[in-house]
């Protein structure tokens, strides 16, 4: 079993112009070799 997953994250420039995190989504993935040689799976919304 393999567990795995992706950072989206949206970035804004604050006032000091510094660039800031302003949105941080992380999606899991899963994959399995068995029973049917590694299907990957996505079921968070979007």
């Amino acid at each position: 079993m393999r567990v795995v997953g992706t950072y989206f994250d949206t970035l804004a420039r604050d006032a000091s112009g510094r660039w800031r995190f302003a949105h941080r989504i992380f999606r899991v993935r899963y994959a399995d070799d068995a029973p049917a040689g590694g299907q990957v799976f996505d079921d968070l919304p979007r």
